[in-house]
C-alpha cells in the first residue's frame, strides 16, 4: 500500500511502541517498530524509535542505533529529538567532535532542550573544555534550576578549574562555589549518590590545598 495509507497507522502503532518502551517493554516495542518498518519503510520517526530502543536494549552496541538516526536523518526528520539521540550515541562511542556538533544542532533546532545543553557539556568537560562546559551547564540551569544532575555536574566542573588554580585565594573559592553547588544538587535530592561522593571529594581536595599553604591568610581564617 501507498504510504499516505498507512501513515494514520503507523503513526498509531508508533505512539503504542513508545509508551511500551517508556514503560520498559522494550522487545515488544521493538518488536512493534520492526512491523512498523516492513510496512512503511520510509517513516523516519519509526528509525528514530528504533535507534533509541536499540540503544536502551544494548547499549554495548551503538553502531545499529547510530544508523538508525542516520537513516531518519536522510529521510527527512530533521527535528531536535533525532540530533540529541544522535548526539548521545556519538558521545558513548567516542566520536567526540560529532557529538558536539549533533547537541549543538539540537539546540539550534530548539534552544530550550535541557539535556542537549548538559549532555554537550558533559561532552566539553571530557575533554578538558571545561569553561565551555560550565557555560553549557550555566544555561542548563537556567532552563531547569531543580535540575540536581545539572548542579553536581556544575560542581565537578568548577572543582576541577580549581585544581588547575594556580593561586590559593581563586583555587578555594572555587573549591567553595562547587560545594555550594554539591548541596544545592543534596537540597533537592537526598539520595543522589553522585552528588554526596563529589562533596566528599572536593573537601578532601580542599583540605589538601589548605595543608599545603598553611602560611597563606586565606589558610589561617579557613
Amino acid at each position: 500500500p501507498p504510504r499516505s495509507t498507512l501513515f494514520p497507522y503507523t503513526t498509531l502503532f508508533r505512539s503504542i511502541a513508545k509508551t511500551l518502551g517508556v514503560n520498559g517493554a522494550l522487545n515488544d516495542a521493538l518488536s512493534m517498530i520492526n512491523d512498523i518498518i516492513a510496512a512503511a519503510p520510509e517513516f523516519p520517526e519509526a528509525h528514530m524509535e528504533r535507534g533509541i530502543t536499540l540503544a536502551r536494549l544494548d547499549n554495548l552496541n551503538l553502531q545499529e542505533p547510530l544508523v538508525e538516526f542516520d537513516r531518519a536523518l536522510e529521510l527527512g526528520l530533521d527535528t531536535a529529538e533525532v540530533h540529541y539521540n544522535r548526539g548521545r550515541t556519538l558521545f558513548y562511542l567516542t566520536r567526540d567532535k560529532e557529538a558536539i556538533d549533533a547537541f549543538s544542532r539540537t539546540i539550534k533546532l530548539q534552544d530550550d532542550y535541557v539535556l542537549a545543553y548538559t549532555d554537550r557539556g558533559l561532552t566539553y568537560a571530557t575533554n578538558g573544555r571545561l569553561r565551555e562546559a560550565l557555560d553549557d551547564f550555566n544555561l542548563a540551569l537556567t532552563l531547569d534550576p531543580g535540575n540536581a544532575k545539572v548542579h553536581t555536574k556544575r560542581g565537578i566542573t568548577l572543582a576541577r578549574l580549581a585544581r588547575r588554580c594556580a593561586e590559593v585565594p581563586p583555587c578555594l573559592e572555587g573549591f567553595a562555589e562547587a560545594l555550594t553547588e554539591y548541596n544545592k544538587a543534596i537540597n533537592l535530592d537526598r539520595s543522589y549518590a553522585e552528588a554526596i561522593l563529589e562533596k566528599a571529594r572536593t573537601l578532601c581536595f580542599r583540605e589538601l590545598e589548605l595543608g599545603l599553604n598553611r602560611d597563606s591568610p586565606l589558610g589561617d581564617a579557613m
